[in-house]
């Protein structure tokens, strides 16, 4: 047969969805050519062609099909040409697809068509093979498990996998973890198996394995929790899914209730409490039970109150933990016991929570354990206090006095109260009728003595009723004695704790009052008290007046020092009592005694006296002092002044120094108070305390130093100016003398120290010069005598020298110069005069002449006297001038 057909494939096998390429070899083997030849291929029934596959020799033919016939024209004795084109799987109606060829042609030089057939090719079809196989990490499972699911994807089919993803929804009671994921072992920190993990394709015959993990978060309602894997892809075109086997896992929680009630709400101190807790699981598995309850602070356990469904289990003690055993599923325990309360908490509640914890073996033999949520209670504990106050109008009483007492009751408790008191009709004292009020509202016909209805009182809250009494006369008693008490209820059940007041009021005709001047004292002191006694009523002697006066250790009295009204009594000692007899209405008396100070132990001890007294030769009544606390130390405090210079003059800046030590005894309070002394001003801001510069700098209305004491003494410093001394005081020098005054102190005690004075001489040298000329009118030729008289007016010698006593325009005689009478001589144009002591009186006389060619009419002439003075090592320099004068000198007339 001169053309023959030869078919193949690219493929051995195909699966649905899968493409094949078929090629078609035309040969012509003779013995002429083949014309107007025409390939077909109708394609077996599940093969559809592929528009656009054909190729012949090659090229593409877009246009052609293999269905209609592809016209290959004429072929060539001994030629060949090549057909491929694809078909693509779109059913199995068989397990294998068979497939012929065929070609038409008319052989060259003849008229009938001939058909040959190819070789019929059989490809094995079918679907891809695309497994999942999932596996889970425990086989059984519990809350706060972490179970791994892996998964592994396997392909067996002739195609690649392509468009691959790997989705999985993590079964209810679970939670993914976040970053678990991992692809052949490659960690996808950012892949979430429940929105779909995209894969690379998957070569035939290839796996993939996956991997996650899940948080077991809860019992799921099933008890199990399922999980099955999904897989999606495309092959040969094809789009598919396979799912995984399920995989089932059991889990097991034994799931604890605790609920723990009281028996009240409300309690009190020493009250009982009764706590019940009902155990319940709820789970599917048993457990082994221990339930703790620790017995919070306010309340203690009361021991073999346990019981457990109401059988005793003595020894048992909550907050060491009740055992329950393997407590079975389902079931219910009632634990129950008790405590008293002891204290009032903060805040006011009695808080108790019981907690639980469990342990128990899996079915696989694993361990687990884990705690029950707590239960709590609370009951909140009464605080049922009361405090009563009671007040009266005066502090003391006369007879047919009215006073009113005042009863103040406060809820210092945590709730409220509903209170009634009663309060008691001193002896000595009759109740006025319909005097009660409460909180300022009257309240007719209401005896305290009876209770007085102050309804309900909040926390905090005070209410105050008040009532009056007359005070009986005659007078039966020495004092009102009366009380205040209280009933109620907190809360309406809880008694309320009332504490009692009660008050004395004296009955008081008498006033005594003790004083003296001393306050500060040391051993050996002498001391005088004074006490004044008045009778404060208007009708009523005081008769058998008796003064008492103990006296504390280091003091000791001095016998024949007590007087009465100016008048010595004889007394042998204070405690034995000073008589001073009858006292008038409205009248009072004087005592005075002295005593010595001979120890240390007497400071701040309290000195006071009483005074007992009968009314009408009747009863016997005391009335008290004030009281008086002596300050004795074994030194007084000491205070020292000094200044830096002795000597001073007007100019000179001066230091003073003051320091206060308290030698002996406790640290006291100091002020100082420094008056600056005639003659010199404070430098302002120049005070420094300790070296620190102080805030208080006015001397004289005094500077706080704070404590003073043995180891911390203070040491005041400041400068002063030393003015110019008045004319009419300037001769004699003048003494700055003052002394520091420090007032120490201790509560109402306090002793003013005066320093020793510190002396400062002020002196300075002052003088008066007197210059007159002799004669005043002259001539040119003509000799004038000049005198100056030099006084000594202060009160400090210097040593001087006189200038400028030559009047201008006239010439000195030196020769004429004469001091006290003395010829003396020029130094330096200058007259020496020594040392000028204070008083002296210099007079110096020289003549000048006149020169022939003097023009002026007049002249001028002085004199200036310049001084030095010494104080300690200070030099001093000063001036003095003489007033001027004039000397007239006439034109001579030839």
């Amino acid at each position: 047969m001169p053309v023959t057909l030869v078919k193949s494939t690219n493929v051995p096998s195909v699966v649905l969805g899968g493409t094949i390429t078929y090629t078609i070899v035309i040969t012509n083997s003779g013995p002429g050519g083949a014309t107007n030849v025409v390939v077909t291929d109708p394609l077996t029934p599940g093969i559809n062609f592929v528009a656009g596959s054909v190729t012949v020799d090659g090229t593409s033919q877009p246009s052609a099909s293999i269905l209609s016939g592809i016209p290959l024209g004429t072929i060539a004795l001994g030629a060949t040409q090549t057909i491929t084109f694809q078909a693509l799987v779109t059913s199995l109606p068989a397990p294998v697809i068979n497939n012929t060829s065929s070609a038409a042609y008319v052989p060259e030089g003849g008229t009938e068509t001939v058909t040959v057939l190819s070789n019929q090719l059989s490809i094995p079809a079918g679907l891809a093979t695309v497994t999942v196989a999932k596996s889970a990490s425990l086989p059984d499972l519990t809350v706060r498990d972490i179970l791994t699911y892996t998964s592994v994807i396997t392909t067996n089919g002739v195609d690649m996998l392509t468009n691959v993803s790997f989705t999985d929804l993590v079964p209810p009671g679970t939670s993914f973890v976040l970053g678990s994921v991992t692809v052949d072992g490659v960690v996808a920190p950012d892949a979430n198996p429940g929105t779909g993990i995209p894969l690379s394709n998957i070569a035939a015959g290839a796996s993939v394995s996956i991997s996650f993990f899940v948080s077991i978060d809860s019992l799921p309602p099933s008890r199990n929790v399922t999980n099955t894997s999904s897989v999606s892809y495309m092959s040969g075109g094809i789009s598919g899914t396979n799912l995984s086997a399920p995989v089932v896992r059991r889990v097991f929680v034994p799931i604890y209730t605790l609920v723990k009630t009281v028996n009240k709400t409300v309690t009190f101190v020493g009250d009982i409490i009764t706590y019940s807790v009902v155990v319940t699981n709820n789970g599917n598995i048993t457990a082994n039970l221990s339930v703790v309850d620790p017995v919070q602070t306010g309340a203690t356990f009361i021991p073999n109150t346990v019981t457990v469904n109401g059988t005793p289990v003595p020894g048992a003690r909550p907050g060491l933990g009740i055992s329950l055993g393997n407590f079975p599923i389902g079931v219910s325990a009632v634990i129950q016991y008790q405590v008293r309360v002891n204290t009032i908490p903060t805040p006011p509640f009695v808080m108790n929570t019981v907690t639980a914890t469990y342990d128990t073996l899996l079915p696989s033999g694993r361990a687990i354990s884990g705690s029950v949520p707590p239960s709590s209670a609370s009951v909140f504990v009464v605080d049922p206090r009361i405090s009563l106050q009671l007040e009266a109008s005066a502090a003391a009483a006369t007879g047919g006095e009215t006073l009113v007492y005042t009863v103040t009751a406060t809820n210092i408790g945590n709730a409220n109260a509903q209170l009634t008191v009663t309060s008691s009709i001193p002896s000595g004292a009759q109740f006025v009728v319909n005097s009660v009020t409460v909180q300022g509202t009257a309240q007719p016909g209401i005896n305290p003595e009876q209770g007085v209805d102050l309804g309900t009182i909040s926390p905090g809250q005070s209410v105050s009723f008040s009532y009056q009494v007359i005070v009986s006369i005659p007078l039966s008693v020495p004092d009102l004695f009366n009380t205040a008490t209280g009933a109620g209820l907190f809360e309406g059940i809880v008694p309320a704790n009332v504490a009692p007041a009660s008050l004395i009021v004296p009955i008081q005709l008498a006033q005594a009052s003790l004083s003296t001047v001393a306050s500060f004292v040391v051993p050996g002191d002498r001391v005088d008290f004074s006490l004044v006694i008045v009778n404060q009523s208007t009708v009523l002697d005081l008769d058998s007046v008796v003064s008492f006066v103990p006296l504390p250790p280091g003091l000791e009295f001095i016998p024949g020092s007590v007087t009465v009204n100016g008048i010595t009594v004889p007394v042998i000692n204070l405690e034995a009592g000073i008589p001073v007899g009858i006292l008038a209405s409205g009248a009072q008396i004087g005592v005075s005694f002295s005593v010595q100070v001979t120890g240390v132990e007497a400071s701040e001890q309290p000195i006071s006296a009483s005074v007992q007294y009968s009314v009408n030769q009747q009863g016997l009544f005391t009335v008290q002092s004030n009281t008086l606390e002596l300050i004795v130390v074994d030194i007084l405090p000491q205070v020292t002044k000094q200044v830096d210079a002795a000597q001073i003059s007007p100019g000179d800046i001066v230091s003073y120094v003051v320091q206060a030590l308290v030698p002996s005894g406790e640290p006291l309070n100091a002020v100082l108070v420094d008056n600056v002394p005639a003659g010199l001003q404070y430098v302002p801001n120049s005070l420094l305390i300790n070296g620190t510069p102080s805030e208080a700098q006015d001397l004289s209305g005094g500077v706080p130093l704070g404590l003073v004491s043995t180891l911390e003494p203070v040491t005041v410093f400041f400068r002063a100016l030393v003015l110019n001394i008045p004319p009419q005081s300037i001769s004699q020098p003048l003494q700055a003398s003052n002394s520091a005054l420090v007032s120490f102190s201790t509560g109402n005690n306090r002793v003013d120290i005066l320093s020793p004075p510190a002396l400062s001489v002020i002196t300075t040298a002052a003088f008066r010069i007197i210059a007159t000329p002799s004669p005043p009118l002259s001539e040119a030729g003509e000799i004038v005598t000049i005198s100056i008289s030099i006084t000594a007016i202060g009160s400090q010698a210097a040593e001087g020298s006189l200038s400028g006593f030559t009047p201008a325009g006239f010439l000195l005689l030196n020769e004429t110069i004469t001091v006290n009478g003395q010829p003396a001589a020029l130094v330096n144009q200058n007259i020496p005069l020594g040392v000028l002591n204070p008083g002296d009186v210099i007079q110096i006389q020289f003549n000048c002449f006149i020169p022939f060619d003097f023009i002026a009419a007049t002249t001028t002439g002085s004199a200036i006297l310049s001084f030095d003075y010494d104080l300690e090592g200070r030099i001093y320099h000063g001036m003095a001038a003489a007033p001027s004068y004039q000397i007239v000198v006439e034109e001579i007339l030839e």
